[in-house]
């Protein structure tokens, strides 16, 4: 264990249960990487923490091939690194099953606290790595961490966007390209290899999306996209790079051709703001969470809510799916294990059959997306006296609110009513810190949640107690690479 463990005997706080149980068999508690307020000023929590993985590709040759099992670098390596207040300390995993990783491969310390960062899989080797990096000023930066040097520094003053970077993802196959999303709602396409240059101020005043590109081919960004008037949460693209979903704090879900540059469908949401997304292993749904309490999950290719999964009692901070678990039941063809976590401090497992769950008898007097609160949420949250009954309320009294004008290029896809919608219970839920969760990851060997300043892992159940449990993908493939069932969606998506 690094640091210090988030209950001290005699302090008054309940232990958290160091086990739990699903279907699948119990998961243990192995290991907490834990840094305490007490520590240097730079590794003091200041705002969630997010975690990022990535596999090696030492095992490629230059022919693309795969190089021999006697080979001594043909084993990938894998690395992660998370926020922790200014600091973003870089582990890599000794053995992944027994929880074992390195005290510290690196340490990043930077004047302003990282909100946001993802590595490039595609570059991944034992030698060097690519990590981009977004900050609370809105600067970014491609840091390679191994050799503790800068790549790439982007958007500095004078900035191509103002306002916190809240997401980063790589173009899935590319060694250069990636997106950052922003909290002034716009998104920046970004090349590692080209500088900054001031882009055309944009002239349209609608409110549309709309997309400027540079003036030039040598420079930065590629290109900037006016999404929306609010915050961009979350973003991640397809597995296999075709469509990048975007999550809004305008409680709008948005799915892009990303080549195209072309606004595809607008999923809204049951209540609130969207906080977090992740795609299928398939490419074939999208989970989101965020201000409704609810896991929503969304079909991209029927552009329709397949479910709601209420068990939370505050907002959803991040959702995954589980890739090495696939089906429970030989019987069903489609269906997903995923997760979340949220700010009460819950981590959830939602298993979801789509042959095996019924559509709800649509009501005619089924009351529409706005009229009340979403289901789980506390009672006392809806009190005449809670501000969001009454804007709840008005809701009811005025109708749905107008979409936007920035979802106006693509099909909306209205919230449809609770009776409308089937609704997921929890396959397990446990209350995994003391403090709010902000990240959850399923491994091969291992469940891996945070909190602020905090990461867990939780060794999942041995083979031999999920008995009829297959992986949806191959276990041993790197995360990036995309599944066979993915590239046979993208007609259907159209």
């Amino acid at each position: 264990m690094i640091g210090y463990p988030s209950s001290q005997p005699g302090s008054g706080v309940k232990p958290i249960r160091s086990t739990f149980k699903d279907i699948e068999g119990q998961y243990r508690l192995r290991d907490e990487i834990s840094y305490h307020p007490k520590m240097r000023k730079v590794f003091r929590p200041t705002g969630p923490t997010r975690i990022s993985f990535v596999w090696t590709n030492d095992d490629v040759d230059e022919a693309g091939g795969r190089k021999g099992k006697g080979d001594a670098t043909s084993s990938p390596v894998e690395y992660f690194a998370f926020n922790v207040g200014e600091s973003m300390p870089l582990h890599r995993f000794i053995d992944e099953k027994e929880a074992e990783y390195s005290d510290k491969d690196a340490s990043m310390t930077f004047r302003v606290p990282p909100t946001a960062q993802a590595f490039n899989p595609s570059t991944a080797t034992r030698s060097s790595l690519d990590l981009a990096i977004g900050f609370e000023s809105g600067d970014i930066l491609v840091y390679e961490p191994l050799g503790k040097s800068y790549t790439s520094y982007f958007n500095r003053e004078p900035r191509m966007n103002a306002g916190k970077v809240h997401d980063i993802a790589w173009l899935p196959n590319s060694k250069n390209l990636f997106v950052a999303a922003f909290g002034n709602g716009c998104l920046l396409v970004l090349d590692k290899e080209r500088e900054d240059f001031p882009l055309p101020a944009r002239t349209d005043a609608s409110g549309e999306f709309c997309v400027i590109h540079s003036r030039q081919a040598k420079n930065n960004p590629v290109s900037k996209w006016y999404v929306s008037d609010k915050a961009l949460t979350a973003l991640s693209f397809s597995p296999d790079g075709t469509y990048l979903a975007v999550a809004g704090q305008d409680g709008y879900l948005r799915v892009f051709d990303f080549a195209e540059e072309r606004l595809i469908v607008s999923f809204r949401s049951y209540f609130g703001g969207f906080r977090c997304l992740a795609w299928s292993p398939d490419g074939k749904c999208i989970a989101t969470g965020g201000e409704d309490d609810l896991v929503t999950l969304f079909s991209v290719a029927e552009r329709r809510v397949l479910a709601r999964c209420a068990g939370h009692q505050s907002w959803v901070a991040a959702v995954a799916f589980d890739r090495f678990t696939g089906t429970m039941d030989p019987r069903f063809q489609t269906s997903y294990r995923f997760g979340s976590v949220g700010e009460d401090a819950r981590v959830i497992l939602w298993d979801y059959a789509h042959e095996a769950v019924r559509r709800p008898r649509v009501l005619s007097q089924a009351a529409p997306m706005s009229a009340g609160p979403p289901a789980g949420r506390p009672a006392q949250t809806t009190s005449p006296d809670d501000p969001r009954h009454r804007v709840a309320t008005a809701r009811t009294l005025a109708g749905p609110d107008p979409a936007p004008a920035s979802v106006s290029r693509g099909i909306i896809v209205e919230a449809p009513g609770r009776s409308a919608v089937s609704t997921l219970q929890p396959t397990v839920s446990h209350r995994a810190h003391h403090e709010p969760c902000s990240d959850i990851a399923f491994l091969e060997h291992l469940l891996v949640t945070c909190s602020w300043g905090k990461v867990k892992l939780w060794a999942r159940p041995e083979p031999s107690q999920a008995a009829g449990v297959t992986p949806l993908t191959n276990p041993s493939a790197p995360l990036s690479t995309p599944s066979t069932s993915a590239s046979k969606t993208t007609d259907a998506i159209q």
